[in-house]
């Protein structure tokens, strides 16, 4: 299967560094694992249900997996958590919280929110990258996933 034909990972991130720092961290996965961002809570929901700036994308495929920064203007991770658990279209797309706090609440609210996996954004880049290997192999390369609902 090439890049094309691949469903893609969703990555949720406001920050351009943040983003330029987890699409490095991607390393060889990016060369097999197709990607597409959305900066905030708003753009997630155009995404999912194929409207506003996607909505000339009609043959794009559904994520496999959503990476999910928790702190988003507007709309935070969390509340993005509980659109996408509580779409009949999206419930069963796993998605992994990607956060720069080791909060005991916060990390609860995203477990009780139906989050696949919690994860603390390391502060070295080479940490991150093994993180993010880990975490793609896991979901992309040997987890059975379901579509999600039409």
């Amino acid at each position: 299967m090439n890049k094309s034909q691949k469903r893609p990972i969703l990555i949720v991130e406001d920050s351009d560094s943040d983003y330029e720092a987890t699409v490095w961290a991607f390393g060889d996965h990016a060369k097999s694992i197709p990607y597409v961002r959305c900066r905030n809570g708003e753009e997630v929901i155009e995404y999912l249900e194929n409207r506003g700036a996607f909505v000339s994308e009609a043959e794009r495929p559904v994520p496999t997996l959503v990476l999910l920064d928790l702190n988003l203007p507007r709309m935070n991770g969390r509340e993005i958590l509980r659109y996408i658990k509580d779409s009949s279209y999206a419930c069963s797309l796993p998605v992994v919280m990607l956060t720069s706090s080791a909060n005991p609440a916060e990390i609860e609210a995203c477990y009780r929110g139906g989050a696949n996996g919690v994860f603390l954004k390391p502060l070295d880049v080479f940490e991150f990258r093994k993180l993010l290997d880990l975490i793609l192999c896991y979901w992309a390369q040997h987890a059975l996933l379901p579509l999600p609902s039409t």
